[in-house]
C-alpha cells in the first residue's frame, strides 16, 4: 500500500492479460472507485511518489523476487475499483538518477 495525496493505493506486479506472465517493468497501481470520484490523482502524483520512493530505497542489489499474492481492497467489490498501469524500463528507471 501507498499513499498518494489524500488517496492510499495499492501496488502489485502487473501481468499480461493473455499469458498471465509477470511483466517485471511494470507495477499495477489499484484504488477504489469511489476514492477516485471524490480525489482524483492527477499522473503527476502518481510519478511523484514512485519518484520519492526510489529516492528512499535502499541502495545495492535487489533482494531475489519472493511469490506475491494478489491484494484485495478492503470493501470493494468487482467492477469497484480505479486502476492504473506504470510500465517503464529499466532504462527509464536510471534516466536522470545519480549513479
Amino acid at each position: 500500500k501507498l499513499e498518494i495525496g489524500s488517496v492510499v493505493v495499492q501496488l502489485k506486479r502487473h501481468q499480461e492479460k493473455g499469458t498471465k506472465q509477470d511483466v517485471v517493468t511494470d507495477i499495477f497501481v489499484a484504488w477504489g472507485h469511489k476514492a477516485e470520484k471524490e480525489a482524483p490523482i492527477d499522473v503527476q502524483e502518481i510519478a511523484d511518489a514512485f519518484d520519492k520512493l526510489y529516492e528512499e530505497a535502499p541502495k545495492g542489489p535487489p533482494a531475489p523476487p519472493a511469490a506475491q499474492a494478489p491484494m484485495a481492497v478492503p470493501g470493494a467489490t468487482a467492477g469497484q475499483l480505479s486502476a492504473a498501469t506504470l510500465s517503464t524500463t529499466p532504462q527509464q528507471l536510471l534516466a536522470g538518477r545519480p549513479q
